[in-house]
């Protein structure tokens, strides 16, 4: 008989980002890891999941981790957010490989609020920036 999966394992959500590339956030690491306020490293993000999955489909930067080539911070917009500065979610992805292609999966590692003076992972330049409106006077 085949064991039941732990709730901890459950998925809170499953989306492909912009590029195809299926990204999965686990109940485990949305509580035990960002919004547990007594374990969490990230309290502030409860109630901010819909933030999370809309940055993994339609960021507005993505930037690669400089200390890891399979970990990616999606960008939110800098105005979005508990703070209103912008949250980054930190997805490790199962291989090495173009995130362009579509072709990777990846997992939640962390998401958190941007304050400009904190110590954040450390990241390089983006691979991918939401192209800005065009001001036609209008």
């Amino acid at each position: 008989m085949a064991k039941p999966k732990s709730k901890k394992n459950a998925e809170v959500f499953s989306v492909p980002d912009l590029f195809g590339n299926l990204v999965t956030l686990r109940q485990q690491t949305w509580v035990e890891h960002i919004i547990d306020p007594d374990i969490g490293h990230h309290p502030g993000m409860a109630g901010y999941e819909n933030l999370v999955k809309d940055t993994i489909q339609s960021p507005y930067q993505i930037k690669p981790c400089t200390d890891n080539n399979t970990r990616f911070a999606y960008c939110s917009s800098p105005l979005d957010g508990p703070e209103g500065t912008g949250i980054h979610v930190l997805v490790q992805m199962d291989s090495v490989g173009d995130l362009r292609k579509g072709n990777l999966n990846g997992t939640v590692i962390t998401s958190y609020d941007v304050y400009p003076n904190a110590k954040h992972h450390k990241l390089g330049t983006p691979v991918y920036a939401k192209p800005k409106m065009k001001d036609n006077g209008k």
